[in-house]
């Protein structure tokens, strides 16, 4: 006769296989997370893609715009220009703007944007009408409303938030699109950085 103390107890075993089976399950569902997080954001590009295919493309120049800062006074952003600019669209009513203005007030704080004197940064409210439906934003993110933005180039920006980055000569360089990916932002910063 074999004494129990021999033998694993059966609630052992069961603990055994239990704790396999849940590690087996916590990787499966792991790696099927990761796959729909890629599938997802596959798909999100491919709608991006989709709304940007007639937006303004790299390569295109831009003509002269006016606009108005929140005290009324009017900016003409003229080409060609003393020096490149980063245009960044936002609109009113927009989750998406208000998550990417901290992300962006980030990149500018860490490139020290905010005191280049190579690069000018130019922030529009294209759905704003008139200085008091501009959002209150801290500086350099201060929003300026288009005159006639249906007549300009501006139109062609079908998402928001949108960046661009366009040259001396008006020529745009770089787009992006939506919130700013982690690729996004690094290319931000390198755009301004390279700007020096």
């Amino acid at each position: 006769m074999t004494s129990l103390a021999n033998k694993p107890s059966l609630f052992l075993v069961f603990l055994i296989v239990a704790v396999l089976a849940t590690s087996l399950l916590a990787f499966a569902l792991a790696r099927k997370n990761r796959d729909l997080k890629f599938r997802l954001e596959a798909i999100e590009q491919a709608l991006i893609r989709e709304q940007t295919k007639d937006s303004l493309a790299v390569g295109e120049i831009v003509g002269n715009i006016t606009l108005f800062d929140a005290r009324g006074a009017r900016h003409d952003l003229t080409f060609p220009a003393k020096r490149p600019v980063l245009l960044l669209l936002i609109s009113t009513h927009c989750p998406y703007c208000d998550e990417t203005i901290p992300v962006w007030q980030r990149i500018f704080r860490e490139t020290q944007a905010t005191t280049s004197a190579t690069l000018d940064i130019l922030c529009v409210q294209a759905d704003a009408r008139k200085s008091e439906d501009l959002k209150q934003l801290e500086p350099p993110l201060m929003p300026h409303w288009p005159q006639s933005p249906n007549t300009t180039w501006l139109s062609r920006i079908p998402i928001s938030p949108g960046a661009l980055l366009i040259d001396e000569s008006g020529v745009v360089r770089k787009t992006w699109f939506g919130v700013p990916s982690d690729r996004d932002q690094q290319q931000i910063a390198s755009a301004i950085l390279g700007a020096r």
